[in-house]
């Protein structure tokens, strides 16, 4: 427990949880919001670093900006992220060191219809957008469900490989484990991720190779 939080800690390969290391993340108030700072080892957080993310107005949008090691706020740095808009969509471009934002770069997502469904393709450096590459994720349904495959450079979607993830049942829950090349599924390796309880909450540790959890 940590400000009557629960911080999960370590994760420990014994069975019990009583030597469980107590790496915690310090929390820090920043503009009366709770920021956590770095991973300290010890047991209390008197001496937490007071690492903190600065923030910066822009647009009147809070913009998070690099990480200070100093306890105050004023000397924070001032990269942003530029915005541009894109089909009356806010996407966020490269970082910019500047304080101001009419010299940021232009690098923006160009955005590709597929099954009605908008995919962000590669970043370009042009101003505009018609020259945007058609890099799409092909789908693949999977026991009524969408899945994603792998990136296709192709404008069409019917040469997309068909990598899926096999899904394994487990505790009435599925798991999905590792990635098959094959056009089917019933070769998919049955590596699972086994669940311990915790205070009455699932956690899940190591992967397993075997079929079963035992």
């Amino acid at each position: 427990m940590f400000n009557s939080h629960v911080v999960f800690s370590t994760v420990q390969q014994s069975r019990g949880v009583q030597h469980c290391s107590t790496i915690t993340w310090c929390s820090v108030m920043f503009n009366n919001h709770v920021v956590f700072s770095n991973v300290q080892q010890s047991r209390d957080v008197q001496y937490c670093s007071t690492v903190t993310w600065c923030s910066v107005m822009f647009n009147s949008h809070v913009v998070f900006s690099t990480v200070q090691q100093s306890r105050d706020v004023q000397y924070c740095s001032t990269v942003t992220w530029c915005s541009v808009m894109f089909n009356s969509h806010v996407v966020f471009s490269t970082v910019q060191q500047s304080r101001d934002v009419q010299y940021c770069s232009t690098v923006t997502w160009c955005s590709v219809m597929f099954n009605s469904h908008v995919m962000f393709s590669t970043v370009q450096q042009s101003r505009d957008v018609q020259y945007c590459s058609t890099v799409t994720w092909c789908s693949v349904m999977f026991n009524s469900h969408v899945v994603f495959s792998t990136v296709q450079q192709s404008r069409g979607v019917q040469h997309c490989s068909t990598i899926t993830w096999c899904s394994v049942m487990f505790n009435n829950h599925v798991v999905f484990s590792t990635v098959q090349q094959s056009r089917g599924v019933q070769h998919c390796s049955t590596i699972t991720w086994c669940s311990v309880m915790f205070n009455s909450h699932v956690v899940f540790s190591t992967v397993q190779q075997s079929r079963g959890v035992q």
